[in-house]
């Protein structure tokens, strides 16, 4: 591997992009292209309205997963604001250079989610859609109506799919933009809990203390004992499900 292909790799860790879609002519049929039987379409017309109601479906659920990111980073990204707002002007942790890399994480964080709002948007944003409408040859007494419906639909189903498939991409980047966000919150984490135990050394022993007092050896032996048997139970329940999938793939051989 390359410098050019680890530097690439680094730089989409950390700030993904995008890959340009190929440009790929889609191809149209015309009533030429229907080489089946006539008493096949209706067979071929069932078949693309059920593949229409699938993409369909599937622009919906992308679109409605696109709205329940915009409303919750908008959110998150008011909260961490705030936070990098009482790190700036009132550092709560004793380093200051820890105070500093603190906001530099909420500032990543933020624009993180920035980014991710972004792309969440643009899978919202309204895109050129081709529907069936009411032809004009619907009025006529053309014997091929069918297949000119079956023509039109079969067009703007490929049409769609391209549109759709955008829409996706850009609900994938605004996923992937929220797990580097999750990651950099994450990383915040372990930080106030490192500091939070090394700031109050005093408050941690006495809490050891106490449960030191209490825990007898007896009540250990039963606690570790239960956490025994607990894992035991979890190892068995996963033996069992893995037993069930093999007889259940064993079985869809079989057939």
């Amino acid at each position: 591997m390359g410098i050019v292909a680890i530097l690439k790799n680094v730089r989409e860790f950390f700030w993904p992009l995008l890959e340009p879609l190929e440009e790929t002519n889609i191809r149209q049929i015309t009533i030429d292209d229907c080489k089946f039987l006539d008493d096949e379409i209706d067979f071929e017309l069932k078949y693309l309205e059920d593949n229409r109601k699938s993409e369909e479906d599937r622009k919906k659920e992308v679109e409605s997963k696109a709205t329940i990111f915009v409303g919750t980073f908008a959110v998150a990204t008011t909260v961490l604001i705030n936070m990098a707002k009482e790190f700036i002007f009132s550092p709560i942790l004793e380093l200051q250079s820890l105070n500093y890399f603190v906001v530099f994480l909420i500032a990543l964080t933020i624009i993180y989610l920035c980014r991710a709002i972004q792309f969440a948007i643009r899978t919202l944003q309204r895109r050129k859609y081709n529907t069936l409408g009411f032809p004009d040859f619907m009025l006529t007494e053309d014997r091929d109506k069918k297949k000119q419906i079956l023509v039109r639909q079969y067009n703007a189903i490929k049409k769609n799919q391209k549109e759709i498939n955008i829409k996706v991409d850009y609900m994938t980047m605004a996923q992937a933009y929220f797990q580097r966000a999750v990651m950099t919150v994450l990383l915040l984490t372990i930080i106030f809990l490192c500091t939070f135990i090394f700031q109050n050394k005093s408050v941690i022993n006495n809490i050891i203390n106490i449960i030191k007092k209490v825990v007898t050896n007896q009540t250990a032996v039963v606690l570790v004992i239960g956490i025994a048997i607990f894992f035991f139970a979890i190892i068995i329940l996963l033996f069992y499900k893995l037993y069930s999938l093999e007889k259940r793939i064993d079985r869809t051989d079989h057939t």
